[in-house]
């Protein structure tokens, strides 16, 4: 049985191409079943007719009631050649014409109800209202003709009406009503299936826009101004020629724009680098100890600038999966958050959770702290940011930007806790690696 739905599936599958529209897709797939059905009801009708009929068929006749089956055949032959349109019209034509004149000839009426079945095909083979109506009236016509030779010609005892090719015909109409169904579900699960893709693509899109928006905000802002200062700074210096002590109380200034700039420049970089089909997904085992050592190391001077102690208490042994760019971007904005946010003199720590899952990493600041309001900000789909303890300014980008990465890789970027005056824990959570994963279970 199972044999049999594997050969009836790849017969079904004939001539279809990916490229074709759905919707002539599944036309493809009703016109291969029922020629399926349709074969096997050409197969039975020979036989019925050839073996077991009466009166021993002529040459003629006995060539003429094959003929349906050989015309399906020569069908599938085209749909393989991928001649859609020949195949269908030469199928749904010609078998009518020749289920008419055979019913002459045999005077066999048990072949109007297949002829019947065939008034069903124009609704399913064309789009246009006129060519529907000349079609199912080509079939009716045919039918009527030979509802009329019959009574012209025939007394109603010498039609024949077989039992068995009745009985045949009615499980052909059966399957052609059903496998139209069963393909009509399945259009309809695709659709709403599609639908919900549509909807998941729209709402991503939606953010995309909205995020580029408040890219170019930020770009037309907290880039160009600084360079703007930065220019018109330089220029002062080339013209007025200042001293070494005014030059002292400017390159700070100068310095922290620049590194401001480079920061931002630095995560626009890495998400248009993310926007790359699968650059930010790949991701692999990573150890995160020496990875924040890497991290503290860049952003060194800044912590140096204003005093602040940064100490690295994460777990030697924690590995976790995850793209290593990205981690290493989502640290530095958190800890330079940290830095931005904690007064001169104050101390940040790194440390670590880990569980069967998953990897923590807690960047603990000894900073102003964060209300719930601001943290809902934070997170928040706009861009937001406030005053630093040096006056620092910034755009909420570096945040959002981590938020994004991290998720890629299965991840999450949040607030663990913050008291005003006390400082913040934010952390980094993303799956364990897996290689711990299977150390542990060769463990177990």
């Amino acid at each position: 049985m199972q044999f049999l739905k594997k050969i009836c599936q790849k017969i079904s599958e004939i001539g279809i191409d990916k490229s074709l529209s759905v919707y002539k897709r599944n036309r493809l797939l009703i016109f291969n079943r029922l020629n399926i059905f349709g074969f096997l009801l050409s197969a039975i009708w020979y036989v019925q007719l050839t073996f077991f009929s009466v009166s021993k068929l002529s040459v003629g006749n006995s060539i003429l009631s094959v003929l349906p089956a050989m015309v399906i055949l020569i069908s599938f032959y085209l749909v393989y050649r991928k001649e859609y349109k020949i195949a269908i019209y030469s199928n749904t034509l010609i078998i009518p014409l020749l289920l008419c004149i055979t019913s002459f000839r045999l005077k066999e009426g048990s072949i109007l109800l297949y002829l019947l079945i065939y008034c069903i095909y124009p609704f399913i083979y064309h789009t246009k209202f006129y060519k529907i109506v000349i079609h199912f009236f080509y079939v009716i016509g045919l039918y009527e003709c030979t509802l009329y030779f019959f009574k012209l010609h025939l007394p109603s005892n010498q039609i024949i009406f077989t039992p068995i090719l009745q009985a045949v015909e009615i499980l052909f109409l059966f399957a052609t009503l059903y496998v139209i169904k069963v393909q009509v579900m399945a259009y309809e699960s695709l659709l709403e299936k599609n639908k919900e893709e549509l909807n998941f693509t729209n709402a991503q899109l939606t953010k995309s826009l909205f995020l580029k928006d408040q890219i170019f905000t930020v770009l037309s802002h907290d880039i160009i101004v600084p360079l703007n200062s930065l220019k018109i700074i330089s220029n002062q210096i080339i013209k007025d020629g200042y001293n070494e002590i005014e030059l002292k109380e400017l390159f700070p200034i100068m310095r922290d724009e620049i590194i401001k700039t480079h920061s931002l420049f630095s995560n626009l970089l890495e998400w248009s680098k993310a926007q790359q089909e699968g650059r930010g997904s790949i991701t692999a085992d990573v150890a995160i100890f020496e990875t924040a050592n890497r991290v503290i190391e860049q952003i060194h001077n800044q912590a140096f600038a204003k005093d602040i102690a940064i100490t690295n208490n994460i777990d030697k042994d924690i590995i976790g999966e995850v793209n290593i760019d990205n981690l290493m971007v989502a640290m530095r904005n958190l800890i330079v958050n940290a830095i931005k946010f904690t007064p001169k003199g104050g101390k940040i720590t790194l440390r670590s959770v880990e569980t069967d899952t998953h990897v923590q990493l807690n960047i603990i600041d000894t900073g102003n702290g964060i209300d719930t309001e601001a943290i809902k900000k934070i997170f928040g789909n706009k861009l937001y940011t406030s005053i630093g303890t040096s006056e620092e300014t910034g755009n909420g980008f570096g945040l959002k930007i981590s938020n994004e990465l991290i998720k890629q890789n299965g991840g999450s970027v949040f607030c663990e806790s913050s008291i005003l005056g006390a400082g913040s824990t934010f952390a980094i959570k993303i799956p364990v690696g897996k290689s711990k994963k299977l150390a542990t279970l060769l463990v177990a």
